[in-house]
């Protein structure tokens, strides 16, 4: 079954921050450039996220586990190394943009539906080019996948009593009757 749910469609909720490019994508890495960003309104993101939609080219962040002549592209940028990556064809369906609720305007929810094999940080540093301020990822989180969502799922607590429930259907008074 791994591979029927790797191949849906995934579903991401995060957050941005424009201005700053790290050297991984993402707030893991080191900030290697900053750049302006105040002028950036939230409609022009909206509106450049628009390029980004239906089947593109994206190219792989060194930051990642694909393996180019045999070593894996992390333990290449761990040691300063950066090496050509081919680009690989994905499909994003929606890619909206919202203000957070704490108005600063430098960090920005996003929503993503994409394919498998999708770099989210990748498409949140591509949008920074795209704007001229830079960018990267401050927060991801995976929602759905497929026709799974995390709103429909169950809690750890609920999952615990399910099971619990199950387990003394199942034994009843430790031994299972015979109907006569």
């Amino acid at each position: 079954m791994v591979d029927s749910f790797t191949s849906m469609t995934k579903v991401y909720e995060g957050t941005m921050r424009l201005g700053e490019e790290t050297d991984s994508y993402d707030s893991d890495g080191i900030i290697v450039e900053t750049r302006p960003w105040r002028h950036i309104t939230v409609d022009q993101v909206r509106l450049s996220c628009r390029d980004f939609l239906g089947p593109i080219q994206q190219t792989p962040p060194m930051h990642s586990a694909i393996k180019v002549k045999g070593k894996r592209l992390y333990e290449l940028a761990r040691k300063g190394e950066k090496v050509e990556r081919p680009a690989r064809s994905v499909f994003v369906s929606e890619f909206e943009i919202s203000p957070r609720s704490d108005g600063g305007g430098q960090d920005l929810n996003f929503s993503i539906v994409c394919s498998k094999g999708t770099y989210v940080r990748s498409l949140v540093h591509d949008l920074g080019q795209t704007l001229g301020c830079g960018a990267h990822m401050t927060a991801l989180r995976r929602t759905g996948i497929g026709e799974f969502s995390v709103d429909d799922a169950w809690s750890v607590e609920k999952l615990a009593e399910c099971m619990s429930n199950s387990r003394a259907e199942k034994s009843g008074d430790g031994r299972r009757r015979r109907e006569t």
